[in-house]
């Protein structure tokens, strides 16, 4: 059993995460993830936050979640700063080698987007929805 998660930083300050907007569905784009850390120790200190995605249920077996995004960020004491991460369309998908010239695969559903600060220390959680073709 690893000592700390994946992820997961030492600092000597400790970060607040807020307000978790996520864009609408984009098969083009993708999808837009934005929120605030805020720095609420005593000191400056450096924070990478993660964003990890959760698919649902469907014909494959999955990963609990997979990291797809993450942005480090230096804050001083106090300070907030809103992140802002582009996922796209192929950060929701599987390697299918089923099948021929197009072996990526997004399946419709329901997708959880975590920010967080390390695989176990997720702060915030919302839902994008991939619609089926």
């Amino acid at each position: 059993m690893p000592l700390f998660p994946f992820g997961h930083g030492l600092s000597y300050t400790s970060f607040a995460y807020r307000d978790l907007k996520v864009s609408a569905w984009d098969a083009q784009a993708g999808v837009t993830v934005q929120f605030a850390v805020k720095n609420t120790g005593g000191r400056r200190g450096a924070e990478v936050a993660q964003v990890y995605v959760h698919a649902p249920s469907g014909t494959v077996e999955r990963a609990e979640q997979e990291l797809r995004a993450f942005a480090r960020v230096d804050l001083d004491k106090g300070e907030e700063r809103t992140i802002v991460l582009q996922l796209p369309s192929r950060a929701f998908a599987f390697y299918d080698d089923t099948r021929g010239g197009a072996p990526w695969r997004i399946e419709p559903g329901a997708y959880e987007l975590r920010a967080a600060a390390s695989s176990r220390d997720v702060r915030l959680r919302a839902t994008v929805t991939v619609p089926a073709k």
